[in-house]
């Protein structure tokens, strides 16, 4: 984030990305290879994809080409609303074959309220070690009907531990929200601050139960 000393400049709004649907137009802006204001053309081929460099975002998946400066410009939705921040490909060759990738604009949204807020990125944390609850899981416990994240572990001490959060608890929703596996639980845990009061539905023994956990500041000295 930078901070500019300038008047009446020209601005771009950060948009809701889930609003977007595979299919949906987009435009890319950059500088490759320092042809400055360049932009290319393409469609949301994919959302929520994980390219395995961190568990805090899902990333959107675009085929409108990427290259060598690209990285940081806008991604545009075709109404113009930003939905997505340049950021990598994958190729084979080093050049852009398609398949490019943005971080999606809530979570740019949510890193710069708290740089601007408090000069840092603090992350919640719930202190549980989760796997995705597998349909092969799912069907030895007869529960083909739940999906989310189960229960591996929990760090003694933790908020969870406090919370009464036990191994083998399938957590299927976080305040009311879905979970969908245990990527998602990491972010959406991630995504709450320090003191939060967060309500959990889990399933336990067939039953469905609430825990209420009061989230800490997730230490990443380690």
């Amino acid at each position: 984030m930078l901070k500019v000393e300038a008047n009446n400049l020209p601005t771009v709004v950060l948009s809701d990305d889930r609003r977007l649907r595979v299919g949906d137009w987009v435009i890319a802006v950059g500088n490759p290879f320092n042809l400055g204001g360049t932009v290319t053309t393409g469609i949301v081929s994919s959302i929520g994809r994980d390219i395995g460099n961190g568990p805090y975002a899902d990333y959107i998946q675009i085929d409108a080409p990427i290259n060598s400066g690209n990285s940081g410009g806008p991604t545009f939705h075709i109404s113009g609303r930003v939905v997505g921040m340049n950021t990598a490909i994958f190729s084979p060759s080093g050049g852009s074959v398609g398949i490019g990738f943005a971080v999606p604009a809530t979570t740019i949204q949510n890193i710069v309220d708290q740089l601007k807020t408090t000069g840092s990125v603090n992350r919640g944390w719930l202190g549980v070690q989760a796997h995705d609850f597998r349909p092969e899981v799912a069907s030895s416990l007869r529960r083909s009907d739940v999906k989310g994240a189960i229960i591996a572990d929990v760090v003694v001490g933790s908020p969870a531990q406090r919370a009464g959060f036990i191994q083998g608890d399938i957590v299927v929703a976080l305040n009311g929200v879905e979970v969908a596996d245990s990527k998602a639980l990491t972010r959406q845990v991630a995504a709450l601050k320090a003191g939060q009061t967060a309500s959990f539905t889990v399933f336990r023994n067939g039953a469905r139960h609430t825990l209420t956990a009061t989230i800490q500041k997730r230490d990443l000295s380690g």
